[in-house]
């Protein structure tokens, strides 16, 4: 296998195959990106939340708890997934993230998108992207994400990552479609 063993705690052990960043889509790095306008259905309860931890407000499509996977729930021991301690050293330790930022980085094998991906300014966009990302790899078993496939990230992990990652004047992208979500 192409991954590496992680432990995290109380004998689980979960391995991480690092091979799925292959499929990556290539970010935009455009300062004009265009921005729409259309109106989009939110979420004004909590009502489908099974954690305690999500928040309403978000779109419809973006209301998952992390109880609603079985994938994710694979990796809970207690109420929340933000409450486990991989959540805890993988995404909102700076240190782990800087950790898996250098490994999504040596996936990429054009040495010049390597370079400008690594040079990049490491801000709390950055952060935000990389905790997605990481979190998709390991709550989607380890099963191709990226380009065409995307992961619709449980509402309280969103809420957890801005919260250690914000953006100072409050705009976030959300979940983008594409033509396969899981």
């Amino acid at each position: 296998s192409s991954g590496i063993n992680a432990e995290y705690g109380d004998d689980k052990v979960v391995e991480l195959d690092f091979s799925v960043f292959s499929m990556e889509p290539v970010a935009i790095t455009s300062p004009t990106r265009s921005v729409t306008t259309e109106v989009v259905e939110t979420v004004s309860n909590t009502d489908w939340c099974s954690c305690g931890n999500c928040t309403p407000g978000c779109p419809l499509i973006e209301a998952v708890c992390c109880q609603d996977r079985s994938e994710v729930q694979q990796l809970i021991q207690g109420q929340c997934v933000t409450d486990e301690q991989f959540f805890k050293a993988q995404l909102l330790d700076e240190n782990g993230l800087q950790y898996n930022r250098l490994i999504y980085a040596s996936f990429i094998t054009d040495s010049a998108k390597r370079t400008a991906y690594l040079r990049r300014e490491f801000d709390n966009t950055l952060r935000r992207q990389l905790c997605y990302r990481n979190f998709s790899v390991v709550a989607n078993g380890g099963y191709p994400i990226g380009q065409g496939v995307r992961l619709v990230v449980p509402r309280c992990a969103v809420v957890k990552i801005r919260e250690q990652y914000p953006d100072p004047e409050g705009h976030y992208v959300g979940f983008v479609e594409s033509d396969k979500h899981l």
